[in-house]
Order: structure tokens, then C-alpha cells, then sequence
């Protein structure tokens, strides 16, 4: 009895450690922001004092890492515990934890309203990352809540808003050796609503990392942007048509199209000024001069004016910003920003860091379907075509979850310049299994860089993929791109199933090459035998045989080997071969009829 009884004061003592004796956070001026970067990079027992002002967290469990000190980690630690994420040694820090099955962490900060006025709401932007993946085939949570009455993270009545919450991404292989960049990011944003704030008031913030299943992932918070507008007698509004923008990759040093949304405004009593953050510049117009800040008068306003924004990034891997669009008395609108940075002289592509989010400046867009293109474990082994063990790694999709499923699914290439390239020719190694529809390979020289490919122009480069079900990874080489050439060329191997079949198709190892010689013709058959069956003596039956040349550089003709079967290349007229043009036969399937 005595052992039970100290056993549960001792666990009671640890499942109470808290200190929450900062002092708050002062809002004053619109925005507040916070990116952690004071925090320790180094050392595994970090006072609460090193926090920014008005930050704080809590331990609960029985592990003695229950401390209410830190440490530093870059993804690696497996041990639970609060932790300030970032490179080994770096500086660009975030704040975040690792929940283990004997350690819980809550993270947070108090805020006191010192504008001098009422706040009826509050804009929240965050980025949530994950620096460690523990387990697949689930995605981990950090969940959001404010509270008007809490004196502590652990005190007073709290609301959650569950588009706050940051939610990684269900991840297909671990990710436990640590790096100096997260593994994954997102740009979270949403509005705390009706909260009439009172000048003096203080709200709490907390994020709470849940319990996932099997081994939890490390994450964290970071590059905080909490926005306002103070209480208007008159109702002054600012509305802004989307809360974020997402650009796709974009070559390092140059600049994408332009992304648009509307921002329009009632009761404005001042102009309304625009602040644009990381590598994201703003115009009115989008053929105008485009930079960091814009003003828009209050009668501008009464009408929806149109925002462009462009991303010019400076270094590879995701980039993000915001704009802020704040106008005196109205509520200001916060507009999160992303993009991926792309190394523009990267032309071979071996997916080897595509462990949870598609790498190497690829992209996929689903046009129809819940099956999307996603990184795979099961990538090439040069030593085993046929290998079905793990291989890190690769891109795949299957169209199959408990039966076929319709889908239509892109997987998007970075923009490649191949303006002075001698013979841009392209390669890739892919597998297929189970029936389905075949891939295709387009071809786009004016596609965005992001969005829908509808909205652009492709041609089918009739490409030659492996038979289906075959599942031998096969390569494919020499595509000429020669007829392509330009500043921004893209390519897109473009999925479809059906419920009459859904393949599964791998893709690894590609690349662009500028060749000093033309690739070397090629002709292609779509099988390798026709079958007739029994056929009646003095009948005739009909199959079709597609052939596709590539690189030609004359006609072609197929002759049959044997007298009883006749071709022809219209249908009408048959014999014993038949001559088809550079034309008929070139980058094209051509149908022969087999009699």
C-alpha cells in the first residue's frame, strides 16, 4: 500500500510541472510576429527565460524529461520532449515537441490587448513544420485553441478552431536521420471570430501535440504573423477573395506568373496599405512595376481591385510570405504565401530526398480522383529490375483503393530551358502492374509553372512505356525535344484509371540531356504478336497493329513474312507490305490494319 502511494505522488508531481510566469506579449501595432529564431540551438536543458517574451509550455508525464526545459534537435532525437528544431548549430529556429508514450507537450503564449482599442477579431498565419516522421500511413496533429480566462496553459475555458490546427501529411517511409531543413512544411492561417478583445484583456494561445499512432513525428511552429483591426463604430471592412496562394517550383532567379485575388473594402475611412513578405512582390497591374508595399485609396475599394503576385526565389526548397492588407479600423487581412525554390541547372532527377512530399521541383495536380502521384520507397535498384523490396526512392500512383476508382492525375516537371540546347533529349526508367490505362508523356511550352495544365497547350510525345502488368522497370530514352526548344519547356507524365482498370505506375531516374547528336531512329509496335484464332478457309478476319516511329529520318515500310496476311494503311487497299511516310510514321501512332 505504502509503495502505491508514493508511486502516485511521484507521478502526480511530474504531471504538474509548470512555470508560466512570463510576462505577456504586447500587440500595439499590427501585425505581431514571432520567428523563434532567439531560441537556444544547442544544449539538451534550456531554461523557459530563453523563450520569447510571453511564451511558455508544459511537460506532463513521467519521463524525466518532464523538466520545463528544452533542448535542440534537428529531427534526429527520438526521445519525447519540448524542442527548438532547426539545423544543427543554426540560427532560423522553430518551437516545437515530440509526444512520446511517456511524455506530452503543450506549447503557447499569452497576448495582451494594448492597441488602445477593442479587438472584434484576430488574423493567425503560421508555418507548421515537421521535423521528424515516426511512423506511416498516418498523418500527426498539433491542435489550435484560444481562451479569454486562462491564466496558464493548463487554466480556464478554451475554443478550438480546427483551421488552425497544423496536419502533416501521411507519409509513405520514416524520416528519423535529421537535416538542416524540416521534412515538411505548411502555411496555416485562419481568423479567431466575434472576439472583442477589450483594451487590457489578455487571449491565450496553445498548440497541443497529439497522439498519433505507433511512433509520433516531431513538430513545431514557426514565423507566427498575428494580425487585427480595432473595434469601427462605422463598420469599416476590408474582404479579401482567398487567405492563401500557392505557387508551384519556380527556377531560382527568375520570376513566376502572376497569381491574382481581389481585395475590396466598405466603409473606409484611409487608404489601405500592402505588405508583401519573402521572395513575394505585388502590382496592381500585372504588366506594372511590382515591389513589396501597395496603396489603395479608400474610394479604390468600393470596388473589387484585382492584386497580382509573383515569386522570384533566391535559394532552392519552399519559400513562404504573406501580405498583409491593413486599412485603419477595419479587421486586416492576411493572405499566406508559398513556393518551391528550383535549381534551374538540375536536369537528372533520382528522387532520392522524395521521402513524403514530391522533391526534385516536381509537382502533381489532380485533375479528378482521390489517388494522387506521391513519393514511393519502392524506387529503382539498378541491380534488380524486378525487385519488390524497398529502394528509396521514387514517385508512383495507383488508381486502386478497395476497386478501381476514376482518377486523372499530373505529374508536373520543373520549367527547362533548353533555348541552346544542341538535342534536348529526355529519359526516364518506369513500372507498371496490374491493368490499366497506359501513361502518357506531354509536352507544354506555355504551361504557368502552376494550376490546371488545361489552361495550357500539350502534345502527346507518344512515348514508349512497358507493357501492362508487366512490372520490370524499363527505360525509355532518347525523346527528342528538338521541336520543343524554348525558355520555359515542361513535361508531364499524366495517369488515368477507370473502374474497368487502375495500373500502378513507378517512375525514377529521370532526366534531360544536351546531346551533341541526334538520338538514333527508332520504331515501335504496340505487341509483339497478333492472334487470329481458328479462321475458316476461304474467310478473312482483321486485327489491328499501332507503330510509332521516333527520330526518323525517312519512311518505313513493314512487310508480312508470310503470304496469308496482307496489310494496309487505309483499310481499302492491301498487300504484302505496306510504305509509310516520315510523316505517317514520325512522333505518331499510326494504325495498320492486318488481314
Amino acid at each position: 500500500m505504502t509503495r502505491k502511494l508514493l508511486s502516485f505522488g511521484w507521478a502526480s508531481a511530474l504531471a504538474l510541472t509548470t512555470l508560466g510566469a512570463h510576462a505577456q506579449a504586447s500587440l500595439t501595432a499590427s501585425p505581431y510576429t514571432q520567428t523563434f529564431d532567439g531560441l537556444a540551438n544547442a544544449g539538451a536543458s534550456n531554461a523557459k527565460t530563453t523563450l520569447p517574451t510571453g511564451w511558455d509550455f508544459t511537460e506532463t508525464g513521467t519521463s524525466a524529461l518532464a523538466d520545463n526545459l528544452y533542448g535542440t534537435d534537428n529531427g534526429a532525437s527520438s526521445s519525447g520532449n519540448v524542442y527548438s528544431y532547426g539545423a544543427t548549430a543554426g540560427t532560423d529556429r522553430a518551437l516545437g515537441s515530440l509526444r512520446s508514450g511517456s511524455i506530452a507537450a503543450v506549447i503557447g503564449a499569452q497576448f495582451a490587448n494594448n492597441t488602445g482599442a477593442a479587438l472584434p477579431s484576430l488574423a493567425l498565419t503560421y508555418t507548421g513544420e515537421t521535423w521528424r516522421v515516426g511512423g506511416t500511413g498516418r498523418a500527426d496533429k498539433m491542435t489550435f485553441e484560444y481562451s479569454t480566462d486562462a491564466t496558464s496553459l493548463s487554466t480556464g475555458t478554451w475554443t478550438a478552431i480546427t483551421a488552425l490546427d497544423y496536419t502533416n501529411n501521411s507519409a509513405t517511409a520514416t524520416s528519423t536521420a535529421g537535416g538542416s531543413t524540416p521534412v515538411q512544411t505548411t502555411a496555416v492561417t485562419g481568423t479567431i471570430a466575434s472576439l472583442n478583445l477589450a483594451t487590457g484583456a489578455t487571449i491565450w494561445f496553445r498548440w497541443t501535440d497529439t497522439d498519433a499512432s505507433g511512433a509520433d513525428d516531431g513538430m513545431a511552429i514557426d514565423d507566427i504573423s498575428l494580425s487585427w483591426g480595432t473595434s469601427n463604430p462605422t463598420g469599416a471592412t476590408l474582404t479579401a477573395s482567398v487567405a492563401s496562394l500557392t505557387f508551384g517550383g519556380q527556377n531560382v532567379g527568375t520570376t513566376s506568373a502572376a497569381q491574382t485575388y481581389t481585395l475590396s473594402g466598405t466603409s473606409l475611412t484611409g487608404a489601405t496599405t500592402l505588405t508583401a513578405t519573402g521572395p513575394f512582390t505585388i502590382s496592381k497591374t500585372s504588366g506594372g512595376t511590382f515591389g513589396t508595399t501597395l496603396s489603395y485609396a479608400a474610394a479604390d475599394l468600393a470596388t473589387a481591385q484585382t492584386v497580382y503576385v509573383q515569386f522570384s526565389p533566391t535559394a532552392t526548397g519552399t519559400a513562404t510570405g504573406s501580405i498583409t492588407n491593413a486599412s485603419t479600423g477595419a479587421t486586416t487581412r492576411t493572405v499566406a504565401l508559398t513556393g518551391t525554390g528550383v535549381d534551374p541547372t538540375q536536369t537528372a532527377f533520382d528522387f532520392n530526398t522524395c521521402a513524403t512530399t514530391l522533391s526534385d521541383g516536381w509537382s502533381q495536380f489532380s485533375v479528378t480522383g482521390a489517388q494522387v502521384w506521391a513519393c514511393t520507397t519502392f524506387g529503382r535498384d539498378p541491380n534488380a529490375p524486378k525487385a519488390t523490396t524497398a529502394t528509396p526512392y521514387g514517385v508512383q500512383i495507383n488508381g486502386f483503393a478497395s476497386g478501381n476508382q476514376v482518377n486523372e492525375d499530373w505529374f508536373i516537371s520543373p520549367s527547362f530551358n533548353t533555348s541552346t540546347y544542341n538535342f534536348p533529349l529526355f529519359s526516364f526508367w518506369s513500372r507498371t502492374a496490374f491493368s490499366g490505362p497506359g501513361l502518357k508523356l506531354m509536352v507544354s511550352t506555355n504551361y504557368s509553372g502552376t494550376g490546371t495544365p488545361s489552361a495550357a497547350t500539350w502534345t502527346d510525345l507518344n512515348a514508349q512505356f512497358p507493357g501492362s502488368g508487366s512490372d520490370t522497370w524499363t527505360q525509355t530514352a532518347g525523346i527528342n525535344l528538338s521541336a520543343y526548344k524554348g525558355a520555359k519547356v515542361y513535361l508531364a507524365f499524366v495517369y488515368t484509371s477507370s473502374t474497368a482498370g487502375a495500373a500502378r505506375w513507378t517512375l525514377d531516374d529521370i532526366a534531360l540531356t544536351n546531346s551533341t547528336t541526334a538520338p538514333a531512329p527508332s520504331f515501335f509496335t504496340d505487341v509483339n504478336n497478333l492472334a487470329f484464332g481458328y479462321q475458316a478457309v476461304g474467310t478473312t478476319g482483321t486485327r489491328t497493329l499501332n507503330v510509332t516511329g521516333a527520330n526518323l529520318t525517312g519512311g518505313v515500310t513493314v512487310t508480312s513474312s508470310n503470304a496469308a496476311f496482307t496489310l494496309s494503311k487505309d483499310g481499302t487497299t492491301f498487300a504484302s507490305s505496306v510504305a509509310l511516310t516520315q510523316a505517317e510514321a514520325n512522333g505518331v501512332v499510326k494504325p495498320v490494319t492486318v488481314r
